[in-house]
């Protein structure tokens, strides 16, 4: 009889290799690449941008650059100016203030481009807070994360082409926010308290989800521009002044001393809303070339007030106001229906007043 024999080997396992448990002596050493590295950057300073006989700091070279702490300005300067195209300034959360005599807290000294200024605030400087659109060729320029407050001049300026989010301007001895060229783009800002208007816009600019309230002045003054889903509360004169083809679409003007809306010339108020303006308009027209076009007049002296002739009005309901409707001159026009109860006109152009 045979019998098979069954060997089993064991393999013992190689122990783990690990390394020394004792750290070398000596500091801990960087074992990959630095964040200046990463990100270059370049700290703001006397050494690294040293000013002028008319700024604290002056930035020449392109290039990322960051504050390190708050920094308080100087009589007859401004507090940083920028001599560059594709230059980035971070303020990093810090405070850039101005004193009695300062000049503008940032700038550009000519017309450069790719200028972005970010998160932190300018405040109290003897003229703008940030003005990186007063050249014209700045273009292509961003504020983003800015407050500006109880500056001399406007909050925050940006060029043609230029970008403003989530930025706000407050008690700024003239405008809030300004666009002096063509094609801005400004969103989710607010504008409040300021000595002349909230927004005042130029040609081509786009306004989006912003709000101006309790200012001097006008909230937005629209000259060829439009504005979306923005409000204007409570301002010393008029909410929203159009001009020049412009546009409010989806707007809403409450309880501003002046009129809701005032379309000047060949501009259009569309899908909007303006309630308790008292003693003023919802909508005034006080040119030609206008579209008034599905709008909601709610609780003012007058809903809609036409002084021009050749407007196209269509579409509006008009509710509780002293008067809801006083048209003058020749229009295109809907008929303005007043009667209460169903609704029995079929003409889809129709005015309501109730």
């Amino acid at each position: 009889m045979r019998r098979s024999l069954i060997v089993v080997f064991a393999v013992a396992a190689a122990p783990a290799l690990a390394g020394p448990l004792t750290p070398p002596a000596g500091p801990v050493a960087p074992s990959g690449p630095t964040l200046t590295q990463i990100e270059p950057r370049i700290t703001i300073g006397p050494d690294t941008t040293p000013g002028d006989a008319d700024s604290l700091f002056r930035i020449t070279e392109p290039g990322s650059y960051y504050l390190t702490g708050n920094v308080t300005g100087v009589s007859g300067k401004a507090g940083i100016e920028i001599a560059a195209s594709n230059v980035t300034i971070d303020l990093g959360g810090f405070t850039l203030a101005g004193v009695p005599g300062s000049l503008k807290g940032v700038l550009t000294d000519g017309p450069y481009w790719g200028i972005t200024v970010t998160n932190g605030a300018v405040t109290s400087w003897g003229n703008a807070g940030v003005d990186i659109g007063y050249f014209t060729g700045n273009r292509g320029n961003r504020v983003e994360g800015v407050h500006a407050a109880s500056n001399g001049g406007t909050g925050i300026r940006a060029g043609g082409a230029g970008i403003i989010t989530g930025c706000t301007a407050v008690g700024n001895g003239l405008n809030g926010f300004e666009a002096s060229g063509n094609t801005a783009l400004i969103v989710d800002c607010t504008a409040s308290g300021n000595q002349a208007g909230g927004f005042n816009v130029g040609q081509g600019t786009r306004l989006i989800s912003c709000v101006a309230y309790s200012n001097v002045s006008m909230g937005f003054r629209l000259l060829a521009a439009t504005a979306e889903g923005c409000e204007a509360a409570n301002n010393q004169q008029d909410g929203f002044i159009l001009q020049s083809g412009a546009g409010a679409y989806r707007c809403a003007a409450r309880s501003n001393l002046g009129d809701g809306f005032e379309a000047i010339d060949d501009s259009v108020i569309q899908d909007c809303r303006a309630a308790s303006h008292a003693s003023g308009a919802g909508i005034r027209v006080t040119g030609g070339g206008n579209r008034i076009d599905g709008n909601s007049i709610v609780a003012n002296g007058t809903g809609i007030a036409v002084a021009a002739s050749g407007n196209f009005i269509v579409r509006n309901t008009a509710h509780s106001n002293s008067t809801n409707y006083s048209v003058a001159g020749t229009q295109t026009i809907g008929p303005i229906i007043t009667t209460s109860g169903n609704i029995i006109s079929t003409n889809p152009w129709a005015n309501f007043g109730f």
